[in-house]
C-alpha cells in the first residue's frame, strides 16, 4: 500500500508562523514585488533576523491571511545554503549541459531516515564548493508537499556535532545547535485556496556560532540558492494567476 503521507509527522508539532518569517514585504507597490525590487533587501532581512542563529533551510509559501485583504500578494519560496572557498566564482554551477545544484535531492523519505549515510559533501565533483544538505522532495501518491532536509552526515562531524536524525531534531534535542521545524497559519474555508493553509513552510536552522566558527577556520562563505515565484493577480484561483519567477544564488555577508 502506497503512503499518502509521512507517518513521522504524527510524532511532532506543527508551529503557527513565527513574527520573523516574512515573505510578503509591507509599503510596496505591486510592480516593485512582481519584478522583485526588494531582493536585496529580503535577503539582508532573511540573513539576519535572528542574532543567534543562521538559516539552512526554508521552504513554503506565504499569502494574505484574509482574502480580501488590501493587496493579494503571494510569495512561494526556496531556499538552500550551501559552503564555497570564499572569492571562488560558483557560476561554474550553471555552465555546461547539465546544471548542477549544490545539495543532495532525493524523493519520498521519511523524516527519521535523514540524514542517509549514502552521501558525503565531500563526493561533490568541484572541490571548492560544499555541499551541507540532503534534501528530500515530498510527493506520497501525488499529493505534493513541503520538502525534508538534513545535513549531510559528515557535516556533522565536520562542525563537531553529534548527528542525529531530521525527526529526533524537530522533536526537540535541549542544548542542541541545531532546530527544525513545520509552521502553518489557519486553513481557509473560502477563497480560492479553499481547504489549504493560508501559510506553510518548513525552517531549519543552526547556531550561528557554530557556522561561523567553522567558516572562518576554513577560509569559506556561506551562500544561498533562492528561489522565488510571486504573483499580485486579485480573485482568480491560484493556478490562473500570473507568476513571475527568480532564482539566484547569492554570498551572505556576515
Amino acid at each position: 500500500m502506497f503512503r499518502v503521507y509521512d507517518p513521522s509527522r504524527l510524532l511532532y508539532t506543527i508551529v503557527l508562523r513565527p513574527d520573523y518569517i516574512n515573505w510578503l514585504p509591507k509599503d510596496i507597490s505591486e510592480s516593485d514585488f512582481t519584478e522583485f525590487k526588494d531582493f536585496d533587501n529580503l535577503v539582508n532581512i532573511f540573513a539576519n533576523r535572528e542574532s543567534d542563529y543562521l538559516t539552512l533551510v526554508e521552504i513554503g509559501s506565504q499569502r494574505p491571511n484574509k482574502d480580501y485583504s488590501e493587496n493579494q500578494f503571494t510569495s512561494n519560496f526556496e531556499i538552500f545554503a550551501y559552503l564555497k572557498k570564499k572569492d571562488f566564482d560558483d557560476s561554474i554551477l550553471d555552465k555546461g549541459k547539465r546544471k548542477i545544484i549544490p545539495f543532495i535531492n532525493e524523493e519520498n523519505l521519511n523524516a527519521y531516515e535523514l540524514s542517509s549515510g549514502n552521501f558525503t559533501s565531500t563526493s561533490f565533483p568541484i572541490k571548492e564548493i560544499k555541499p551541507l544538505l540532503e534534501i528530500s522532495e515530498n510527493n506520497f501518491r501525488g499529493e505534493p508537499d513541503l520538502v525534508n532536509a538534513n545535513l549531510l552526515s559528515d557535516i556533522f562531524v565536520d562542525l563537531g556535532i553529534a548527528e542525529a536524525t531530521l525527526l529526533e531534531i524537530m522533536q526537540g534535542k535541549k542544548g542542541y545547535p541545531i532546530e527544525a521545524f513545520r509552521w502553518q497559519n489557519a486553513y481557509t474555508s473560502s477563497g480560492r485556496r479553499r481547504y489549504k493553509p493560508t501559510s506553510e513552510g518548513f525552517t531549519l536552522k543552526i547556531k550561528r556560532k557554530v557556522l561561523l566558527d567553522y567558516l572562518s577556520q576554513k577560509n569559506m562563505t556561506l551562500c544561498y540558492d533562492i528561489s522565488l515565484s510571486r504573483s499580485a493577480t486579485k480573485y482568480r484561483p491560484e493556478n490562473y494567476m500570473d507568476w513571475f519567477d527568480l532564482k539566484k544564488r547569492i554570498d551572505v555577508k556576515l
